[in-house]
């Protein structure tokens, strides 16, 4: 072994080490000096795995008290030549790499110093020491994460901070006196020390809890280490300053700020200025048009139509809303986003409905009707109607998967007149598929790959429908991939779909760009972009072909509606495709892109306020000097857009004035300005408004809008709007305009309607003690969340405050806080949408927590009960909805901390509305979590008060109510819902925790006679059998469920018996058949079940109680205390590995078939097992006897079926060995 560690090549010497500190962690070294040497010589290997290996088993020994980790130190710093007091020259000599891990591992390992018995009786005071290098270890390990050269480092960061997550606060040299030393502003040096050494453990929380947030994908171990250190210091400033943590900053200077960012929120008033739903209407049948059947779409989302009237007013204006003259890109992407909130309103009513499932298909066939009459865009809606199709029942989604699969199958059919439409609308349904990567995507993509070859020659109409069909297809590919580099089949389609982008761009320069191409190359070979950013940047202006500006204005507008995917993918790409974009001329579209790429920008922490002021200052500058340039229009859009995305602090009056006056300037009659200059004239003054859905498909009033704004805009647009001398196109994006605004009351209610609940003063709930990082958390935590109620943020910057609220959350379970916080609680789980599941969960983590016993100094925890109560009382569907379904179970859980703060007079109703929650998850789809959690708290409670019975922690009323309420109620819906006849196979396992939690909870009952003395019937049987062998209870109880079932005869596998099946009688029989425990009860059983045979006969279920009975008696290995002089290897066993005590779940899995095989089994393997146990009880000649008179009567009255034929024979075999030898 010795040679190993000394061997030539280095992969045997990293080898030799790993196995040496495999042997470590697992205690299998027993003569550690042996092998310290080895250790040593590894220290200095030149293959630092080697290295690592060494320290990394030196780690292990310490942790297994083998070595001493002082004395690991002291050999450490000699044979490394380390400083252990400066941190400069630790990095010099092991570096930042693997050995520096290892090295940290081992720092990990400080901790408490042995004390001696001897020393421990001189001074027994203090408790156990921190020891002098473990002080040194813990300062280094902090150092060390301050340092330069590995704070950007994850990896390292992670293993740092799992080091000091695990140490106590005493070890970290947290210093409570010395802190209140300096809370009295002393001068004293080791105050000023310990002030130092709490700010440096909070500098490394906090920036950690920056730092993780900026990473694609977080790393669990490290915000778990972020969580326990925040935690350790929250633990900490409670003990050293009590009650008073949560007085002195009330933060108002703070949230002031904060609130003009984050409240979001729209008045009555303005809102009142908004055309409604029926002006578009009256617009439609003045003048059945395009444009005015569009306006009407868009505004049907800001309608209150029930499903029923949407279809039908939908009905009356598609005809002319699938009109074809709408060719202009940028009216086309409004009509498309209008049809998809359109249809997801349509859907969200049909929800509403009661029979929704009938109404789902009345609309399919609807829709399916346009198609036939009204062209390609009804396909389209049929599209995005198929895959939004909600909680659909079977027979719903089939119909819409015939839909998905027959407009799939339009790739060479004449089902399509417009290529563009028919690529849009299988853009659709291959995004629906994306979350199981199906292989037809790549069909499409191929597809879409040959449209875009034709590029140059490629219509205005064609191109949109591709462009924006792409936009569709590759944002849900890089939703589903959640920037996972791993997802190979995604990410090639991902990169192949934006190179496409790219190379149809080229195509229509004037001058093929050898910049953008490298690029697009680079991306489809997955290639760094990152060295191509500087040249991007240095383009030169690009010139585009007159024939292809609106072929780009398409391509244009589907990126744009990529650019926020994009930028989570690689933000340099995004750096590189907008750099580009850039260089385009104006007339190209450009100015559609500007908002989406800068709130991009803002997402990612690429650019900041400061930088869009000054981008909207070039904008506002150039068009004040040159207010004739001939593209003022877009301009003006651009910078009306851009101006929406300001801070709220910032004043943006002087940009709403240009916008207007501008506006005005273009539209003057005498004035010469192209008519797509007026067009994005019109729009611009909308956009002060609200975003209009044209790169994204949101659409909804800006915060914080002003009711003159909001009139004068709609004033505005209906003059332009019926001015017969203005032109066409100018008038259709008047008319469009406005039932856009119609359409945004529907996202400001929704906006409104969120935050109605929301009546919290932040300001006034999260106070803290100054320089604390209570404080720190609570700042944090208001600014967090209001980021999620603020609709100016995007998905990106959503996300990442969603995580920190998770993180910040999660820390303060670890103290007690005021009750009043639980209103910042019940806020957060309102705003947080359905897909923020850990944020959800974070929520219910600090509720549960302040149900937990704990020091409350100055203040109590009322409002969480309070706020725990009201939950229950919401019906299951509401609860699962706004707490998320997998955060129920952990509600349920705490029953046994809730319990015993609850007045008596509400402990029975909250009882009754948890178990609500529980039946109803056990009677939709049997998920038994909820219910086990349950009966896992009550048992807990119950154990509890018997073990404080003196101190009344659970009133006697209250006691008395559980018993009454788990020998009735839960009981009975637990044999109902809960009963053998599952058959969900993965529901086996969860109904077996189920029934030993609920049986456990009844055995802490006072009495669960009410259970053990209840008659038996089809209803409880299996309840009933299932918990008196779980408790072990009187064989009487066996025996009433044993003559239960006996008395039953055997029918056709088919037939079912009265209130139940023979699936049910069986699986209990199986359950039942672990309860016999005494020769005495075998014996006794025996001859009752030959009794009844004798009366009521062979067709009787007995044989088989009597078969089973006797496979589980020789299954328990009772015979080993039998003399018999039979050799025992004789009888078969074969049936013994299926006895097991869960048999009577897994059974459930089982079809009746195999139950009946099972069955038999046990009848072929009765009479050896049953006459040598006869002999052993000496109760042969009586079995004999009974068996022989069963058999008599048998005789003429045989039946033809298979079970009276095996039952005769296995009696006869019975008789045979008892009578004639040995089996």
């Amino acid at each position: 072994m010795l040679r190993l560690f000394f061997h030539r090549d280095p992969v045997i010497r990293t080898a030799a080490m790993a196995s040496l500190c495999d042997m470590a962690e697992l205690d299998l070294i027993r003569d550690v000096e042996e092998i310290v040497g080895w250790i040593q010589v590894g220290l200095k290997d030149e293959e630092v795995s080697v290295s690592y290996f060494a320290l990394a088993s030196l780690k292990h020994l310490i942790s297994n008290e083998e070595l001493d980790f002082d004395l690991v130190m002291k050999v450490l710093a000699k044979r490394l030549a380390l400083d252990l007091d400066d941190v400069t020259n630790i990095l010099t000599v092991i570096g930042s790499g693997l050995v520096m891990e290892g090295f940290i591992l081992i720092l990990a390992q400080a901790g408490y110093e042995e004390v001696d018995e001897e020393d421990d009786n001189e001074n027994t005071e203090g408790g156990p020491c921190v020891s002098f290098l473990s002080v040194k270890s813990v300062s280094l390990l902090i150092d060390l994460a301050l340092s330069s050269e590995l704070s950007r480092n994850i990896r390292m960061q992670t293993i740092i901070l799992s080091s000091l997550a695990g140490l106590p606060a005493q070890v970290l040299g947290l210093d409570a006196d010395a802190i209140r030393l300096w809370n009295a502003n002393t001068s004293d040096d080791e105050a000023i020390a310990a002030k130092k050494r709490y700010e440096d453990i909070k500098h490394i929380a906090l920036s950690g809890l920056e730092f993780i947030l900026t990473q694609p994908t977080s790393a669990d171990e490290f915000v778990d280490s972020i969580t326990s250190i925040m935690a350790t210091l929250l633990q900490f400033e409670e003990e050293v300053h009590g009650s008073a943590l949560y007085r002195g900053s009330t933060l108002e200077k703070t949230l002031e700020e904060d609130r003009k960012e984050s409240t979001s929120g729209v008045s009555k008033v303005a809102l009142s200025c908004l055309p409604d739903f029926e002006d578009c209407l009256k617009m439609y049948e003045n003048e059945p048009a395009a444009s005015t059947a569009t306006a009407v779409v868009c505004s049907i989302t800001g309608s209150n139509l029930s499903a029923q009237a949407m279809l039908s007013q939908l009905s009356d204006v598609f005809h002319d809303f699938a009109r074809e003259n709408l060719s202009e890109p940028f009216l086309r992407a409004i009509q498309i986003n209008a049809l998809i909130n359109c249809v997801s309103s349509l859907r969200q009513s049909i929800e509403k409905e009661t029979e929704h499932q009938e109404l789902y298909i009345e609309a399919m066939n609807e829709i399916q009707g346009w198609a036939n009459t009204n062209g390609d865009l009804a396909y389209v809606a049929l599209a995005i109607f198929s895959i939004d199709g909600g909680a659909m029942q079977p027979g719903v989604a089939d119909k819409a998967i015939s839909i998905q699969n027959k407009i799939l199958e339009g790739f060479d059919t004449l089902m399509f007149d417009n290529a563009g439409m028919k690529m849009l609308s299988l853009c659709f349904v291959a995004s629906k598929l994306s979350n199981t990567a199906d292989a037809r995507i790549t069909d499409v993509i191929d597809h879409l790959g040959e449209m875009v070859k034709q590029t140059e020659t490629m219509s205005g109409g064609d191109s949109f429908g591709v462009m924006f069909g792409m936009s569709v297809l590759l944002n849900r590919l890089i939703q589903d991939s959640n920037g996972n580099s791993a997802d190979t089949w995604r990410v090639i389609h991902i990169r192949r779909i934006i190179s496409m982008y790219l190379f149809s761009l080229n195509s229509c320069l004037t001058v093929s760009n050898a910049t953008v191409l490298n690029l697009a190359t680079c991306v489809v070979d997955d290639m760094n972009v990152s060295s191509l950013k500087e040249v991007c940047d240095e383009l030169e202006e690009q010139f585009v072909k007159d024939r292809s500006v609106t072929v780009l204005k398409s391509i244009l507008l589907g990126l744009a509606r990529c650019f926020e995917s994009i930028g989570t993918l690689d933000v340099d790409l995004l750096s590189c495709i907008l750099s580009i974009v850039h260089k385009l001329p104006w007339k190209c579209g450009k100015a559609l892109t500007l908002s989406a790429a800068y709130k991009s920008y803002l997402d990612l922490g690429v650019r900041d306020q400061n930088d869009l002021s000054n981008e909207i200052q070039t904008f506002s500058s150039h068009i004040l000097s040159s207010p004739d340039d001939p593209n003022v229009g877009h301009m003006i859009y651009g910078m009306a857009d851009l101006s929406q995305l300001r801070s709220r602090a910032e004043n943006t009056v002087p940009e709403i004035d240009l916008v207007k006056s501008t506006v005005k300037s273009i539209l003057d009659p005498g004035r010469d300005v192209s008519r797509d200059q007026k067009q994005m004239a019109v729009f611009a003054s909308l956009s002060l408004v609200g975003e209009l859905g044209v790169s994204s498909l949101s659409n909804g009033v800006h915060s914080y809008i002003k009711k003159s704004l909001v009139k004068s805009t709609a004033q505005f647009l209906k003059v332009v709007a019926s001015n017969d001398d203005e032109d066409s196109n100018t008038k259709d994006a008047a008319i469009i305009a406005l039932g856009v605004m119609s359409g945004m009351k529907a996202s400001a209610l929704e906006v409104k309607k969120s935050h109605d609940h929301r009546t919290v003063n932040f300001s006034d709930i999260l106070q803290g003690k100054e320089d604390t990082m209570m404080l720190s958390i609570l700042i944090r935590i208001n600014s967090s969340h209001g980021t999620i109620t603020s609709t100016a943020y995007g998905d990106r910057t959503r996300a990442i405050a969603s995580q920190k609220l998770s993180i910040l959350f999660k820390s303060l379970r670890a103290v007690a806080l005021p009750g009043n916080v639980s209103r910042v609680v019940d806020a957060t789980l309102n705003d947080a949408n359905k897909d923020e599941v850990d944020l959800k969960s974070s929520c219910i983590v600090i509720l549960t927590s302040q149900l937990e016993s704990r020091r409350r100094v100055g203040f109590d925890g009322r409002g969480f009960v309070d706020l725990y109560v009201r939950l229950l009382k919401m019906s299951p569907e509401s609860l699962e909805k706004l707490v998320g379904a997998k955060n129920v179970p952990a509600l349920m859980a705490a029953v046994a901390n809730l319990i015993p703060q609850l007045p008596t007079s509400s402990a029975e109703g909250t009882l009754q509305n948890m178990w609500v929650m529980c039946q109803r998850s056990l009677a939709d789809s049997f998920h038994a979590q909820n219910a086990t959690e349950f009966f896992i708290g009550l048992k807990s409670l119950l154990v509890t008060a018997k073990k404080s019975a003196k101190k009344n922690v659970v009133s006697p009323a209250v006691l008395r109510c559980i018993h009454k309420l788990v020998t009735s109620t839960f009981f009975q819906d637990m044999c109902q819902y809960a009963g053998p006849c599952l058959k969900d196979v993965e529901s086996t396992g969860e109904a077996e925790k189920l029934w030993l939690a609920c049986a456990e909870c009844i055995h802490e009952l006072s009495d669960c006679s009410a259970i053990s003395e209840c008659d038996v019937n089809s209803e409880n049987l299996f309840g009933i059998v299932t918990c008196s062998v779980a408790l072990n209870q009187p064989s009487k109880v066996s025996r009433k469920a044993e003559v239960f079932i006996s008395k039953h005869e055997w029918l056709d596998k088919g037939l079912e018996l009265e209130n139940g099946s023979l699936r049910l009688l069986l699986t209990s029989l199986v359950a039942l058949g672990q309860k016999y425990s005494t020769v005495s009860e075998m014996k006794a059983s025996t001859l009752s079940l030959l009794d009844l045979m004798l009366v009521k006969g062979i067709d009787t279920l007995c044989l088989e109680v009597l078969s089973v009975m006797i496979a589980f008696w020789w299954d328990s290995l009772q015979t080993e205390r039998i003399d018999l002089d039979t050799p025992l290897l004789q009888v078969s066993t074969c049936s013994s590995f299926l006895l097991t005590q869960d048999l009577c779940f897994k059974m459930q899995a089982w079809s009746l078939d195999m139950i009946i095989k099972f069955f038999h089994a046990c009848f072929l393997q009765l009479p050896p097992k049953l006459a040598l146990l006869c002999s052993a009880w000496k109760i042969s000649d009586d079995v004999s006897i009974r068996t022989s008179r069963v058999l008599k009567d048998t005789v003429g009255t045989e039946r033809a079926d298979v079970r009276r034929k095996h039952a005769v024979a296995c009696l006869k075999r019975v008789v045979h060995l008892l009578n004639k030898g040995e089996p």
